[in-house]
């Protein structure tokens, strides 16, 4: 709706617009062998992991591209140091570890990178730090004289992997991630098939119950308006199909 309409919607991510992020993208190249994204903090409840997460899933995309797969271990429900592990894999079996470590004086987001001989470490700034400058950017970006660092459809994509992790605990075993486009459009077809697919089967039932009437000829079969039943069951798809001309009209206005 946002994008068929066009209206603004700035997605606020702490720390994704940090110049150092820029600096990891650049060197997340195909040498790299292994990611894993350590997130250190106090509240370690089911809301505020699954919050978290779904901001550091931001992060994970831009290194893989697009995340095509989820799989979780762990638990929600306990607060223990060790108490969740994600890994977001992308099409190409290149793959982010996320886990949550217990609270420390050391940074709150460590992201590590193993290549060939090389090992490259981040360490993500306080996200409180970043509002300030989120804040200072907002009226430009509100007037389209600055790009957003991230959109709201990439916000979308991350909080679809957080909310991924918990059916992924309760099935045991990893999802795939199709990332479709959702569109007005696309809504109104899917209703509109659901619609179609119901009346097809009313419309099944309706000629078994005439056949019923016609050959026991039941007391419904001699008033008079029952001789038109052809014309209301017409009446009721040529309905149906008028119906798909509100999607010209309201593309219009």
């Amino acid at each position: 709706i946002r994008r068929d309409v066009g209206s603004v919607i700035i997605p606020y991510y702490p720390g994704i617009s940090d110049p150092a992020v820029d600096v990891l993208l650049a060197k997340a190249d195909a040498a790299v062998e292994q990611i894993a994204f350590e997130r250190r903090q106090a509240n370690r409840t089911r809301g505020g992991v699954l919050m978290q997460l779904a901001r550091d899933a931001e992060l994970a995309r831009r290194l893989l591209g697009s995340v095509n797969k989820v799989g979780a271990f762990g638990a929600l429900h306990i607060d223990s140091p060790s108490a969740l592990t994600v890994q977001m894999t992308n099409d190409k079996g290149r793959s982010v570890r996320w886990s949550v470590e217990p609270e420390s004086d050391a940074p709150r987001g460590v992201l590590r990178f193993a290549r060939e001989q090389e090992q490259v470490v981040l360490a993500l700034p306080d996200p409180a730090a970043s509002l300030t400058h989120f804040c200072e950017q907002l009226p430009a970006l509100l007037r389209g004289e600055a790009t957003p660092a991230i959109t709201w459809i990439d916000c979308c994509r991350a909080q679809e992997v957080a909310d991924t992790v918990p059916r992924c605990l309760t099935r045991g075993r990893s999802i795939n991630l199709y990332n479709e486009e959702h569109t007005e459009e696309g809504a109104f077809k899917g209703v509109m098939a659901v619609g179609g697919c119901l009346l097809l089967m009313l419309g099944l039932l309706g000629v078994v119950f005439v056949a019923v009437v016609e050959g026991l000829q039941l007391p419904l079969y001699r008033f008079a308006l029952w001789s038109n039943w052809p014309l209301y069951l017409c009446a009721v798809f040529f309905f149906f199909l008028l119906l798909q001309l509100l999607k010209l009209v309201a593309r219009r206005s």
